[in-house]
Order: structure tokens, then C-alpha cells, then sequence
């Protein structure tokens, strides 16, 4: 919702090629990943806990507080890029031969 309503980062909201991706992430790659990974309780907590910081900086980024100082933003996207990384190692995203690196 951050990305189709955002109040703030607006053109970062409207980027097309990021959109598409975290919908992929969200709606694809995460449950294919989760039901590969089922039987192991600790990796599955582990992406559970990255993605619950990850929804809270993307709620920093797009919403919250409208109006913020520009280093408070600029350590939100910070934030928000240094979560996402986190999640894509986890998923060992750039090993697969279709991938080019995100950094």
C-alpha cells in the first residue's frame, strides 16, 4: 500500500522497475521461498524478522512523518536499501544464472 498511496518518495513510489519487483518479491519469490525452506523453523523466523523491518521502512520511506528532515530521509533509504540487501542474500537471489547484481 506504501507503494500505491505514498505521501512522500513519490517518484521512488512510481519507479516502475522497483514496483514490479518488490510485488514480485512479495507475491512470487518470498512464498516460493518459504515452502522450500519449510522445514527449517529458525532461517524461516529469520526472513520473517527482515521482512517486518522491511515493511516498517518502507512505511518510513513512503509515510511517515510527511515532513522530515532531508538526513532523517536520506538514513530511512538508507535503511530501507540495507533491509532489502539483507533480504536478497538471504534468498541467495543473485546465485540464480538470470540475475544480474542489484548493489
Amino acid at each position: 500500500m506504501c507503494f500505491e498511496f505514498p505521501q512522500k518518495s513519490i517518484e521512488l513510489a512510481k519507479n516502475e522497475d522497483l514496483r514490479n519487483f518488490i510485488f514480485a518479491l512479495g507475491e512470487q519469490i518470498l512464498p516460493a521461498w518459504c515452502r522450500k525452506n519449510m522445514k527449517d523453523a529458525e532461517l524461516i523466523n529469520q526472513m520473517h524478522n527482515l521482512i517486518f523491518l522491511f515493511q516498517y521502512k518502507t512505511h518510513q520511506v513512503f509515510h511517515g512523518r510527511v515532513i522530515h528532515q532531508i538526513i532523517d530521509q536520506n538514513w530511512d533509504m538508507k535503511g530501507f536499501k540495507a533491509v532489502l540487501l539483507r533480504i536478497l542474500a538471504k534468498l541467495d537471489i543473485n546465485k540464480l544464472p538470470e540475475c544480474a547484481l542489484l548493489e
